[in-house]
């Protein structure tokens, strides 16, 4: 039955495929085609994208999104480029895609309409190696990505009435020149992060500058240190943003309370300093084939040197040398800067990763790091390399302390542009009691309950002493999102169970909005400062954590768990890593679906050869084994089966030889054991 609708059209065309079937025969064309069709279901089944049909030298191909489809179309160009680098001269490819979007019809497993033929037509009039956008493209794209694109001029196409404009993705990597290497971009999270007026740190300042000099002969470890909301990243972005203006290459990091991936923050530096230079992949070491593995968007190029499984010391040292590799400055560049934020959320390995770069005399740069004191507990690895390193004299410390009254005066004068009113000073500043976050919220807040005019003076007909400004940030929070209407308060509470970095999109439908109405809470909740653009399509994140902590929260259990259960179900679609799944299953209270996402990730964790992550997932998949019913017929394994697995990493990769003998004894004891799985 034929069905119509809304949706984004992808063509793609292999050039000059009739001449590498004359030039290099059948056999090689053949296999030269199966590469290519290897890396457009690559880039569709990361995507989302639908592939319609195969057409011998290209693709048609649909999309939900007009902004994935243009990552998909940016990945295609990816893997050409990965491709072309080991292939000889005669087997180099070239890709030009089209892509177009408008209403089409389904129907019998292929899709018609007039913007399927615009978008074959848009596909004709690429170059190889370029992605072209038709105008309609660009105007769904809208805010909702951040594209670099040039416009390509008005098209007359065959069989289309009237010229149409093109617009040209500029970012794609053209396989025409696989040695270019570009600039690598100023972190977009720090640039969002750069405060319009920065009070009372003039000395922290000076240390970072200190810092940094000393970082031009080895390398220096600033720590960045103070309660939630003290300011750290505020003051770290402006530093980091003085820094590159001054020649030096900023790349960073962010850690997050909910781990998905091992090494995190590096995975974020290696995203974006291969995104710029993607042949710096092949001077990264025997764990350049890991590294590509945990980057979102990079393929893993045949023959790229992969560590052998050995014991978990060396692994550690080859990935570290790995990262190390990527952030080394070249022979006449300045001290790089590697900006890691809330390290008090880094785990087991990306701490690792810090010590060994920390001890890295040989390169020369100043890692950046931050972490919540308030938030450290003892059995976390942070503290103890903390430690160590001021033994050894590695590390400068530098604590952020609470504003004095005066700079609380400061900050609050540099948001009205004036010097406010003396009573509004003191009542904030008592309340704050010299927090900065906590000074610009309230701050906020007064002005949205129309307490204080534009110039800070006090115009409530009720006197400030008996105004009942909320007795903690939290009831701020809660206010100043109410005001924003039921739509952003049911988004913004989806997006806090996701986490710090959702998908809009995601958020609005498991809140039950339209596309419309999704596209007016951006809006809403990006002017009131609550949420900023992510790094990634379709990606956003809160504008502080205690935004989101505050939300999460205060969402009622019964709630929260229904949540947890319908972002789940969204991920699952999604195919997000299965890491990531795993904690919403558990606070759905989904043991089946958590057993299958932990022995998914530990999977994954294997592949990139994080140990204590593998350890972890089988672990948790062991304790959830008892609350499953049939779990075997869930897992598709036997509890035996995980038993075994666990112990062979315990023993092989962990050195924890007696804990794999007390874990094979204990599975021995089950009479229930055929004697095949006892053997």
């Amino acid at each position: 039955m034929a069905r119509s609708g809304l949706a984004t059209v992808m063509f793609t065309d292999l050039v000059g495929s009739t001449r590498l079937r004359v030039d290099l025969g059948d056999d090689i064309a053949d296999q030269i085609g199966v590469e290519h069709d290897r890396i457009i279901d690559d880039a569709l089944s990361s995507t989302g994208g639908r592939l319609v049909k195969s057409l011998g030298d290209g693709a048609l191909a649909v999309f939900d999104s007009s902004v994935d489809a243009v990552v998909a179309g940016q990945r295609i160009q990816e893997g050409v480029f990965l491709h072309n680098r080991q292939a000889d001269a005669a087997r180099q490819i070239s890709v030009r895609i089209g892509i177009n979007a408008g209403e089409i019809v389904a129907d019998s497993g292929d899709v018609t309409g007039l913007p399927v033929a615009v978008a074959s037509r848009v596909c004709d009039s690429a170059e190889g190696g370029q992605i072209l956008v038709s105008d309609t493209v660009r105007l769904l794209i809208g805010r909702r990505a951040h594209f670099p694109l040039v416009s390509a001029g008005t098209h007359t196409l065959k069989g289309v009435d009237g010229p149409i404009e093109l617009w040209s993705v500029e970012d794609a990597i053209h396989e025409t020149d696989p040695g270019s290497r570009g600039a690598v971009p100023f972190p977009a999270f720090l640039e969002r992060a750069i405060p319009g007026h920065l009070v009372g740190r003039e000395e922290q300042l000076s240390q970072l500058d200190a810092a940094y000099a000393a970082a031009a002969t080895s390398v220096q470890f600033a720590a960045v240190i103070g309660e939630p909301g003290i300011g750290k990243t505020s003051l770290t972005s402006l530093w980091c943003r003085l820094a590159a203006d001054g020649g030096a290459v900023v790349v960073a990091g962010r850690c997050t309370p909910d781990v998905a991936l091992p090494y995190q923050p590096f995975v974020e530096v290696a995203r974006a300093v291969l995104g710029a230079n993607p042949p710096k992949l092949f001077e990264l070491g025997p764990a350049a084939g890991n590294i590509a593995r945990l980057v979102p968007g990079i393929e893993v190029p045949k023959g790229l040197p992969v560590p052998i499984q050995t014991d978990p010391d060396t692994i550690q040292y080859l990935m570290a040398e790995a990262f190390a590799a990527l952030v080394k400055p070249g022979a006449d560049e300045p001290p790089s800067v590697v900006m890691l934020d809330d390290l008090h959320w880094a785990d087991e390995h990306s701490i690792a990763v810090l010590a060994h770069l920390a001890r890295r005399d040989e390169t020369s740069a100043l890692i950046v790091g931050t972490y919540r004191d308030t938030d450290l507990v003892r059995s976390h690895p942070l503290p103890k390399l903390l430690v160590d390193l001021r033994r050894e004299h590695r590390v400068v410390r530098i604590p952020l302390q609470r504003l004095s009254d005066d700079e609380v005066e400061q900050m609050i004068s540099g948001h009205f542009g004036s010097g406010a009113a003396p009573e509004v000073i003191e009542s904030i500043a008592e309340e704050t009691q010299g927090n900065p976050f906590f000074v610009e919220e309230i701050t906020s807040h007064l002005e949205d309950e129309g307490a204080v005019d534009a110039d800070g003076r006090w115009i409530s007909d009720t006197p400030i002493g008996d105004y009942g400004i909320p007795e903690g940030v939290r009831d701020v929070i809660g206010r100043r999102v109410e005001h924003l209407g039921e739509d952003v308060v049911a988004t913004l509470e989806v997006a806090s169970v996701i986490g710090p970095n959702f998908s809009i999109d995601v958020a609005g439908a498991i809140a039950g909005l339209d596309e419309r109405a999704v596209d007016a809470v951006v809006d809403a909740a990006m002017n009131a400062r609550v949420i900023h653009e992510g790094d990634g399509a379709d990606e956003f994140v809160f504008a502080h954590a205690l935004l989101l902590q505050t939300l999460y929260d205060d969402l009622p259990t019964r709630r929260r768990t229904r949540l947890h259960r319908a972002v789940g179900e969204a991920l699952e679609r999604r195919e997000v890593p299965p890491a990531t799944q795993v904690k919403h299953w558990l606070n759905a209270d989904r043991p089946d679906k958590a057993l299958v996402s932990a022995l998914a990730a530990a999977t994954a964790a294997e592949l990139a050869l994080a140990v204590s992550d593998t350890t972890a997932h089988l672990e948790l998949a062991l304790d959830l084994w008892g609350d499953v019913e049939n779990p075997e017929t869930v897992a598709g394994v036997s509890h035996a089966d995980v038993v075994i697995r666990l112990g062979r990493v315990y023993f092989d990769l962990g050195g924890r030889n007696e804990e794999a003998m007390a874990l094979i004894a204990a599975e021995l004891e089950d009479p229930g054991l055929d004697d095949r799985t006892r053997a």
